[in-house]
């Protein structure tokens, strides 16, 4: 080993021609006396296997193996110093001289640095494993800190101890729950509102087509008194028409009689049919208020908008019908639904 010649870089043995024989081999045995001094401890190294950050042996013996190679980088700067301190003194024709041991020192730096830095980095495995210890675990408390709250930064959490970090975890976990149930609250409410809402719509319609039901019911009705009057009215002319001869006297009286009953037919049916559009207009406004009060009602919050929309329904007997048992029955019915209404709306 010690007698083996180490190969020079293309770049120097360029640079060694210009120098003398005696020169060049002056080089080459420097560099030959420091690859002598650090190839075994190079081969010792590569058989070096640290097998974690607990093998302090191996660990150890690179530093001891680290510090060697050092010891004979520096001997040999000294060396490579001296002769390049050597050649300066001398005439600027010895230049290319000391640009060559430069040359070679740094040839020399990189062989013993390499193997340096190859020692270090076995030496301080124990390190390279604790930083990646602590990395690892970092990044664990990073997935249990995502599943919680992905906002929360790691420099909250990155150092604190296990007990720290268990509390805030505690406290992520108890906020999630008491979202997930808040919202789940805030759904049911949501539900049985929409619920309550579609059945008084439906309340509502039933109740359109019964009033609708009611007015045509009630046309029909003014439409059959029309045609019994008229027919009333056609039977009497007709008799009054026989009699003429008989009666010549008591005709006029009996025309008079008949205009004043054509007269007090036509002011029932006039009247009839006003107080029927009456009632249709008010129907309609009462329509148009309910719809403008479920509009206002809309933006007001849910317990007064349920409220005012309840107090909003509005049911009259028809005309001629307050006595009527039925119609007092049904009355009664819808103030009780009312009344349910109301407090069905107090548990939302």
């Amino acid at each position: 080993m010690e007698n083996q010649l180490i190969v020079l870089p293309n770049e120097l043995a360029e640079m060694a021609k210009n120098v003398s024989e005696q020169k060049r081999d002056e080089v080459q045995n420097v560099l030959n006396k420091v690859f002598a001094g650090v190839s075994k401890m190079r081969e010792q190294l590569d058989s070096i296997i640290v097998v974690d950050e607990n093998d302090k042996v191996n660990m150890k013996l690179s530093n001891t193996i680290r510090l060697g190679v050092r010891e004979v980088r520096l001997d040999s700067e000294k060396t490579f110093d001296a002769k390049r301190a050597k050649v300066q003194q001398q005439m600027i024709s010895f230049k290319t001289e000391d640009a060559l041991w430069l040359k070679s020192k740094q040839v020399m730096q990189i062989l013993t640095k390499e193997i340096e830095e190859n020692a270090r980095w076995k030496e301080e495995t124990a390190k390279r494993f604790e930083a990646e210890k602590a990395e690892l675990k970092v990044q664990e408390r990073i997935l249990i800190i995502a599943k919680l709250n992905p906002d929360i930064p790691r420099y909250d959490f990155e150092f604190v101890s296990d007990d720290v970090f268990n509390v805030i975890v505690t406290g992520l976990e108890t906020a999630k729950i008491d979202k997930e149930e808040s919202e789940r609250k805030a759904e049911e409410e949501r539900i049985a509102v929409l619920k309550a809402e579609a059945e008084a719509k439906a309340a509502m319609e039933a109740e359109n087509k019964r009033l609708k039901d009611l007015a045509v019911a009630k046309e029909k009705q003014i439409q059959a008194e029309r045609a019994k009057a008229e027919s009333e009215r056609l039977a009497f002319e007709l008799k009054a028409k026989k009699e003429k001869d008989a009666r010549d006297a008591q005709l006029k009286s009996e025309k008079e009689a008949n205009e004043k009953l054509q007269y007090q037919i036509r002011a029932k049916a006039e009247a009839e049919a006003k107080e029927k559009k009456d009632a249709e207009l008010k129907l309609s406004d009462e329509i148009k208020a309910k719809q403008e009060a479920e509009d206002k009602a809309a933006k007001a919050p849910v317990k007064d908008k349920l409220n005012k929309w309840v107090d909003g329904f509005f049911l009259e007997s028809p005309i001629g019908m307050n006595e009527n048992q039925s119609v007092i029955e049904i009355l009664e019915k819808f103030e009780s639904f009312k009344k349910w209404a109301k407090t069905k709306i107090e548990t939302v």
